[in-house]
């Protein structure tokens, strides 16, 4: 069972200042993100992203779009470039969620600054953001049981 007086191994800024740095969303490490007390751990325990600010509806909501993807990138596995154009129709859905305050205004900015053109160029790409996404579920759920 997770302590809620856990504070966060990292603030909201830095996750976005480390998503914000990097050349792509392929160099984000799994090490990064993956463990507790990493990235998508240290999201969730921050203020802002507990269970009554992030709805795990919203969650769901794009996980969903972004398991349809998913699903895409590994049949086309062997093409390098990733189709951008399939993750456009999830930018209006942020926008939306955002609007109604259904979701954090970090955790939109966050998102857009994944999903820009620059970090995701490759299915590699798509895949990384794919299990970044998956950890802060993963997280989400464990902070809030």
């Amino acid at each position: 069972m997770p302590n809620p007086n856990d504070s966060p191994q990292y603030t909201v800024a830095q996750i976005k200042d480390h998503i914000k740095n990097l050349s792509s969303m392929s160099a984000l490490k799994p090490e990064d993100y993956c463990e507790e007390g990493g990235l998508a751990h240290s999201l969730v325990q921050a203020k802002g992203f507990g269970k009554d600010d992030l709805k795990v509806t919203q969650l769901r909501k794009v996980f969903g779009e972004l398991q349809k993807i998913h699903r895409k990138v590994e049949r086309e596995a062997k093409e390098d470039k990733f189709n951008r154009s399939q993750i456009l129709s999830l930018l209006p859905v942020l926008a939306y969620a955002r609007g109604r305050k259904l979701i954090p205004p970090d955790f939109y900015e966050l998102m857009r600054m994944s999903l820009d053109a620059q970090k995701l160029q490759t299915n590699e790409d798509f895949l990384r953001f794919y299990d970044f996404f998956r950890a802060v579920i993963a997280y989400h759920k464990y902070q809030n049981v």
